[in-house]
């Protein structure tokens, strides 16, 4: 049995919703309605920090270790907080050593990256110029088919059509990596992907609701995508770590 999980940071049913009553996102739509969906609670913070380790655990973030995106180093130094500070198993530790081959692509708080049976493609903290992949060998293969990490363009654009922009060309990269490695690791298990670009257009542009919901839209073709190529069978999941708020 395959599970294919796909997250959406940041996405909420009050963009999902309206967009699947009108026609917009047919492979969400035909996810809902032959499935069971629903408004969950998120984690107290409800932050992407802390929120996704407790996917990956299981556990809350007193229990897990993870509250923000940064903790106390030495003195009263601020340090970034990576893998290494989540204090319990991840799920895809669980299925590796129970002999299940994992793919993970772009999960936050993965780096550094897990020696699993499978492969991983860290995902948001990781550090500028970091080898973000296990196995080491993909690295070069992930850049050659232009997959990017960096955050340095996003913070760089100027307009909501140039962010846009942007974090189509970034998703349809990670889509295509995940693909490639779903080929790749063909017998895997377990395969899950994480797209962004849904809470960095809702947190940079949320009054201006045809950018976002162009990117629903995008990244509804992109999980199409990863369904068709995961196959018949495979039990899919479709979630995200938080809802969205604005402060206007």
């Amino acid at each position: 049995m395959r599970v294919l999980v796909v997250g959406l940071d940041g996405a909420t049913f009050d963009v999902i919703r309206p967009l699947v009553h009108n026609g917009k996102l047919p492979t969400i739509k035909r996810l809902m309605k032959n499935s069971v969906c629903g408004d969950l609670i998120s984690t107290i913070p409800p932050v992407t920090s802390p929120a996704w380790p407790s996917f990956m655990t299981g556990k809350n973030p007193g229990k897990h270790g993870i509250f923000d995106f940064v903790g106390r180093g030495r003195g009263y130094s601020r340090v970034i907080k990576t893998a290494k500070d989540i204090k319990a198993k991840t799920l895809w530790r669980f299925l590796s050593d129970a002999g299940k081959t994992c793919i993970v692509v772009n999960v936050p708080v993965t780096y550094p990256p897990e020696k699993i049976k499978g492969c991983m493609v860290t995902g948001m903290l990781t550090p500028p110029g970091a080898c973000y992949v296990y196995p080491p060998e993909i690295y070069k293969e992930l850049e050659k088919m232009g997959y990017r990490r960096t955050r340095k363009r996003i913070e760089e654009c100027s307009s909501p059509e140039e962010l846009s922009h942007l974090l189509i060309e970034i998703a349809s990269k990670r889509t295509k990596a995940a693909l490639y490695l779903m080929d790749k690791f063909s017998n895997w298990d377990f395969c899950m992907v994480v797209f962004r670009c849904t809470d960095v257009i809702q947190h940079n542009f949320w009054q201006q609701r045809n950018i976002i919901f162009d990117i629903y839209q995008r990244v509804d073709g992109f999980i199409k995508n990863l369904v068709d190529k995961a196959g018949e069978g495979t039990n899919v999941i479709l979630m995200s770590d938080h809802g969205v708020w604005s402060s206007i």
